[in-house]
């Protein structure tokens, strides 16, 4: 669907404001950054007056701009939810344009009923335009109410700064306090927002406009924004699920690389060369659906991780079929399993660091060359420079038993000429050991780097709490970074301390995860845990002691640090954390 291509590799801007901008300014600053995000919207603006119903409708598509410049400034960069569909930055309004999108586009070949519930192509004709608007509105504002359902807030010196829908747009309370705004979901949600969707409506759309629609049109629009449920909707959420899909499968790749990629069984993941890897299955998406675990609150089956490799074809088939049973050689071992072979794209940052050779023989290059669909490199197989010249032979002859003899015959032959010499055997030796040690010590220097990463953020952190940077206690002012809970863990506010002390930049979710993730391996985060599943932070009231008082915070999230493993870098820490 062009739109939601148009939507989908949006690089959206990034919030580069970093002091209140002066009164005169304010607008002028406003303007710019709503004119940023409009200036990536335009493919989809493009695609919208392609649509039946708004061909050659400039007036219209300028209001319709309008309305959408109204929204930007409205919702700004929030997600569209928490953890489920769209829940990163600007994911509301993506989700939003989307099934808009979608909506309009139904809409456009639909044919409008007339007198006897007959289709009527002069009515359909007639009322086009407005019933493709009608659809673009409902789709637009279907979960606007969304907006309610968040706390956006705003941690200053002695207090808290709430925004509310009902005062403004999200855009002016950031550029009110750009330095920091964080979100909390509130619980219970449900479908809450679909009740408050009419407040955003009359907000964003023109009084005027809605005089001009027909009334029944403009019945179905306050109907459909009460009651709202179609494919648009189902199709934008699949499609965000598909790409969310997409990224926990290679944050779980990463994951696996810190183990080699080897269980119980053995390893389970070789690469054959930088584009193609040789899987055992079903191991290998086995030990992936079990590491979603920690990563997911409702962990994936193996048949659904199967189901995604395929989907994005990451995985190499023939006729629905994507594993072989193939004879390898690892080593002085000869393997005889059923492998899958897989892309290299999922293994991105996290390549496979055991290697592996196919055995050798005709039978085992043409299953290779079946599940690829074309002649595999000779590189992949184990045996001497004429072995695998019969592979290439094999790869440009018929197939059959003559040509099939001649090759063994061609073969036979080039081995009693001789193979190859010692001092060649050497040379390939000496540069196999040179390799191996670039590599280790190539090895050794980034886990060099991480744990200096890691351990210079704890430094941070812990010398801001003992020279009173940092206050724990009650969060009644804005150096409060946390208090010790009930349970006897560091409860500390996040992403604020994450950010601060590690050096990452607020828009980047993917280094706090990386943050999270060392932290936890190196036992100094303590996980929440609800049923089987664990997660690194959450969003709570932290439950503390005082004045031998049992008492509460407000919802905040949170991640726990074990004191001790703190008090095991620095003593002095031990009173502030008793």
């Amino acid at each position: 669907m062009a739109g939601l291509k148009s939507l989908q590799y949006i690089e959206w801007p990034i919030w580069d404001i970093k002091q209140k901008p002066a009164n005169k300014e304010f607008l002028h600053v406003k303007q710019d950054k709503l004119n940023e995000v409009m200036r990536v919207l335009a493919p989809y603006f493009y695609d919208l007056s392609l649509l039946d119903g708004f061909k050659n409708k400039q007036e219209l598509l300028k209001i319709i701009k309008h309305i959408v410049k109204h929204l930007i400034a409205y919702i700004w960069d929030i997600p569209a939810s928490q953890v489920y569909h769209h829940s990163d930055r600007f994911g509301l309004l993506k989700h939003s344009l989307e099934v808009a999108y979608l909506d309009a586009q139904k809409a456009g070949r639909e044919l409008a009923v007339g007198e006897g519930g007959v289709p009527s192509a002069e009515k359909t004709k007639k009322e086009r335009t407005w019933r493709v608007l009608a659809a673009w509105l409902i789709g637009l504002c279907h979960d606007l109410g969304k907006i309610f359902d968040i706390d956006l807030f705003h941690e200053a010196e002695d207090r808290y700064v709430y925004y509310h829908p009902l005062r403004g747009g999200v855009l002016d309370f950031r550029l009110k306090y750009p330095q920091r705004v964080d979100i909390i979901w509130r619980p219970g949600r449900g479908l809450r927002h679909v009740k408050r969707n009419m407040m955003v409506f009359f907000t964003i759309v023109p009084f005027d406009l809605l005089k001009q629609i027909p009334q029944h049109l403009l019945i179905r629009i306050l109907d459909g924004l009460y009651s709202y449920k179609d494919e648009g909707d189902a199709e934008s959420v699949k499609a965000a699920t598909e790409e969310q899909n997409r990224e926990i499968i290679i944050q779980v790749l990463r994951k696996l690389k810190e183990t080699n990629y080897k269980s119980e069984k053995g390893v389970y993941a070789f690469a054959l060369d930088t584009n193609v890897y040789a899987v055992v299955t079903p191991v290998f998406f086995q030990t992936v659906a079990e590491a979603t675990k920690g990563i997911i609150e409702t962990p994936f089956g193996q048949r659904t991780v199967e189901n995604i490799f395929q989907q994005y074809g990451w995985v190499y088939c023939h006729e629905d079929q994507f594993y072989k049973k193939f004879k390898a050689i690892r080593g002085d071992r000869e393997l005889n399993l059923s492998f899958a072979l897989v892309k290299s794209e999922p293994f991105v940052s996290a390549n496979a660091e055991a290697t592996i050779k196919l055995k050798f023989a005709v039978s085992e290059y043409d299953k290779v060359a079946e599940l690829l669909g074309s002649q595999p490199p000779l590189t992949w197989f184990a045996g001497s420079e004429e072995e695998l010249e019969l592979l290439a032979l094999k790869g440009e002859k018929q197939q059959g038993q003559e040509a099939e003899q001649d090759e063994h015959k061609a073969l036979e032959d080039s081995l009693q000429e001789g193979g190859r010499t010692e001092n060649s055997e050497q040379q390939a030796t000496e540069e196999r050991s040179q390799i191996l040690e670039h590599a280790s010590q190539d090895k050794v220097k980034e886990q060099d780097q991480q744990a200096d990463f890691i351990e210079q953020g704890l430094e941070k952190l812990v010398g801001k709490i003992l020279d009173g940077t940092y206050h724990l206690g009650p969060m009644t002012s804005k150096k409060h970074i946390g208090l010790i809970g009930a349970d006897g863990l560091l409860w500390l506010l996040y992403p604020r301390v994450i950010d601060e002390n590690f050096d990452v930049d607020m828009n980047d979710n993917e280094a706090r995860k990386q943050v999270l993730y060392e932290l936890t391996n190196r036992g100094y985060l303590e996980q929440f845990q609800k049923g089987q599943s664990k997660f690194w932070f959450q969003n709570t009231s932290a439950m503390y002691v005082q004045d031998g008082q049992p008492k509460k915070t407000k919802l905040f999230p949170w991640i726990r640090i074990k004191p001790a493993k703190l008090i095991e870098l620095n003593s002095s820490l031990e009173p502030y954390l008793s």
